[in-house]
């Protein structure tokens, strides 16, 4: 039955007539408001477009930077571990320039400064460790500040907590022992710690940085990716919004032309005849408006 009537040529007719009649009655005003309303959802549909694009562009600015701020701190902490080593490596040549370890041994043996209580370096080797130590103080706070920056961000390859890891181990094994070591002037047994346990801890801080730093190219790169495909998504549904405005636009200009610019147009072409004393002309009324009514007037 419902069949029938969707093939019935004057059924569609009829429903069409019944599209028009509502159409004929809608008011001035509301037309009008339902044009703005078309106009203002295509303003709000642009303003959440550029909303999901900027929501998308500081997500990614942020993940890049939180990545960049973690590697600059963690190489701040390197720098400061390097120069640890770079200040020991001074004092060693104090030590071997001034001669310190024949100037304590003299000193023991002359009753100058007793072998418990004497130190085996001079005073400049001594700054220099010294030194040495504050920059050790510094790596650590820079780590810590790294620690800090690296907590809320993705660590499920576990690049971050290598690199922690194989840091205090550098740090803590690998570090302290060596201040002691050149502070007692064993400097075979320095030699031999440097070489073999330091050198091969910072061996596997290397490799987690080397690891941590291809992770944070890896993030890089799907970020801008990621941002690609963002970019050209928006560039569509931009234009899908310039079609549709284009649409909106036309209907809208059509709508008013039928709903009221017409009616205007044929209601003027009727004063004009009346002002010319032509009485015997009528003006068929199809719309139920306002104008519908100044026509029935």
């Amino acid at each position: 039955m419902a069949s029938r009537k969707l093939r019935n040529p004057s059924y569609k007719t009829a429903k069409r007539m019944r599209a028009l009649s509502l159409l004929s009655k809608l008011k001035i005003r509301t037309s009008l408001i339902l044009v703005l309303v078309f106009f203002l959802f295509m303003v709000f549909t642009g303003a959440a477009l550029g909303v999901f694009s900027m929501h998308g562009n500081n997500l990614a600015l942020t993940q890049v930077v939180q990545n960049q701020r973690a590697g600059a701190l963690i190489g701040e902490a390197v720098d400061h571990y390097k120069n640890v080593q770079s200040l020991l490596g001074r004092a060693l040549a104090s030590y071997v320039i001034n001669n310190d370890r024949q100037q304590y041994a003299v000193a023991a043996e002359w009753g100058g400064a007793s072998s418990e209580t004497a130190t085996p370096l001079s005073k400049e080797s001594v700054n220099f460790v010294e030194l040495a130590k504050k920059e050790y103080e510094k790596s650590r706070t820079a780590f810590k500040s790294y620690q800090d920056a690296t907590d809320a961000l993705d660590d499920s390859g576990e690049w971050f907590y290598k690199v922690n890891q194989a840091y205090t181990a550098l740090m803590d094994g690998g570090v302290k022992p060596l201040f002691d070591l050149i502070m007692k002037g064993k400097l075979e047994d320095y030699h031999s710690f440097l070489s073999n346990t330091t050198g091969f801890l910072e061996d596997d801080l290397n490799v987690a940085l080397d690891r941590l730093n291809k992770h944070q190219q890896r993030v890089v790169d799907q970020t801008y990716e990621t941002e690609g495909g963002t970019y050209a998504l928006v560039v569509k549904l931009v234009g899908l919004a310039i079609i549709a405005a284009s649409l909106i636009a036309l209907l809208a200009y059509v709508f008013l032309g039928r709903m009221v610019l017409r009616p205007l147009r044929l209601a003027g072409g009727h004063f004009d005849r009346i002002s010319g004393g032509d009485l015997t002309q009528r003006s068929e009324v199809r719309s139920r408006n306002e104008i519908g009514g100044m026509y029935e007037s």
